[in-house]
C-alpha cells in the first residue's frame, strides 16, 4: 500500500549510507548510488560488474519501485528500509561488502522518525527529512 504524504509512519526504519561518523548525513550517498559510480568509474572488476548487475535485477524485481519520477520527490528525499524487510537489509550487506572492499566506509542509520513521508510500501519508505525541509521551508519564506 502506499501513501501519498504522511508526517509519520510507525515502527523502526534503517538507511544504509556512505560516509563516516563524522560526515553530515544530510549529504551521505546511498549504496546503490555509490555502487553504481563505481561501476561506471570502471573501478570494479569485471566479476564484481556481473555480480552488481545480479543484485540490481533482484531488487528491481523484488522491490517496490517508489514512484520518484511521477510523483517528483524533493531532490533530499531519501529511501529507508523497514526493519522488518529482513531480506531486502540482508542484500544491503552483500552491497556493504563489495563497497568496503573498495575502500568505502558504509554505515547504516536507525531512526523511529525518517522524516515527512512520501511514499510507503511494506518494505521502505521515501521520506524527507524535517529538518532540510523546514530549512527549504524558512529560504522560500526568508
Amino acid at each position: 500500500m502506499s501513501l501519498p504524504f504522511s508526517r509519520t509512519s510507525s515502527g523502526a526504519f534503517l538507511r544504509f549510507v556512505v560516509g563516516t561518523d563524522g560526515d553530515d548525513i544530510d549529504g551521505l550517498d546511498g549504496l546503490f548510488v555509490m555502487s553504481r559510480l563505481l561501476r561506471d568509474d570502471e573501478r570494479l572488476e569485471p566479476y564484481e560488474s556481473e555480480w552488481l548487475e545480479q543484485v540490481y535485477a533482484w531488487f528491481n524485481a523484488e522491490l517496490p519501485c517508489p514512484p520518484f519520477e511521477r510523483c517528483q520527490f524533493p531532490v533530499d528525499a531519501v529511501s529507508w528500509y523497514r526493519t522488518s524487510a529482513t531480506r531486502f537489509v540482508a542484500r544491503m550487506w552483500d552491497l556493504t561488502a563489495l563497497l568496503r572492499e573498495h575502500g568505502q566506509p558504509v554505515r547504516m542509520l536507525k531512526t523511529g522518525r525518517p522524516g515527512a513521508i512520501l511514499y510507503q510500501d511494506d518494505y521502505q519508505v521515501v521520506a524527507e527529512p524535517l529538518r532540510l525541509r523546514y530549512r527549504r521551508a524558512r529560504r522560500v519564506a526568508g
